[in-house]
């Protein structure tokens, strides 16, 4: 075999593994698509702090509808801690993990209503820039503090007073991420965190090549 030949080989396959490795990244950019459901929640075995956030919720008339799973091609499938809803404020509450501010510790979450022309509302219980456009809002307020997070999400849904919401059960959520994941802001969002990943691993790929040359011509 050549010394050409030789490199032409070795660095194909140093591409494949390079591919291998940024494929999450690559799905994203071509297919940013998603897979949902829902699953159980079985609060008596949830962990005590998860326990202990939903029923802070289910104190302001929340109702445990499961825990929602999302899943991206060629990622693992992720599960929130926990999923409700609250007819009176048409909103679910997903609480994702455990945040931190000030040295105290408390649930990670966000409240979000969804209508059936698409149209969303998201609060975040963390910060993040704004995001406002007729059909989409999504807001941040840096706070524990569940009953400043209802009042801020019901000032937010206020002017879509006229829509539709979607229904607050399991079927309506998994129907809501739907909406959510077909929005631009999410697919924008999406083939970002794609490009940010696969160009991340360009450096990955230029040492593969380098380092397989430099095998393909040793003696």
């Amino acid at each position: 075999m050549t010394p050409l030949a030789a490199i032409a080989i070795a660095n194909t396959v140093a591409l494949l593994v390079w591919v291998v490795v940024a494929r999450y990244g690559l799905a994203l950019l071509v297919d940013p698509s998603i897979r949902t459901g829902m699953a159980p929640f079985d609060a008596a075995n949830a962990e005590p702090h998860l326990r202990a956030d939903a029923f802070e919720l289910q104190k302001r008339g929340f109702t445990p509808i499961g825990r929602k799973w999302e899943h991206f091609r060629f990622a693992p499938r992720v599960t929130s801690g926990a999923d409700l809803a609250l007819e009176s404020e048409r909103c679910f509450a997903t609480i994702y993990g455990r945040a931190e501010k000030a040295n105290a510790q408390g649930p990670a979450m966000y409240l979000f209503s969804a209508f059936d022309d698409g149209a969303l509302v998201l609060t975040w219980n963390t910060p993040r820039e704004l995001y406002e456009t007729p059909d989409h809002v999504e807001a941040g307020l840096d706070t524990f503090d569940i009953d400043a997070l209802l009042a801020e999400h019901r000032r937010r849904v206020a002017p879509f007073a006229d829509r539709v919401a979607l229904p607050l059960t399991a079927e309506g959520r998994v129907l809501a991420t739907h909406h959510y994941y077909r929005s631009r802001f999410a697919i924008a969002k999406m083939r970002g965190h794609g490009r940010r990943l696969v160009t991340s691993r360009l450096w990955l790929l230029v040492v593969l090549m380098v380092a397989a040359t430099a095998a393909a011509l040793a003696p």
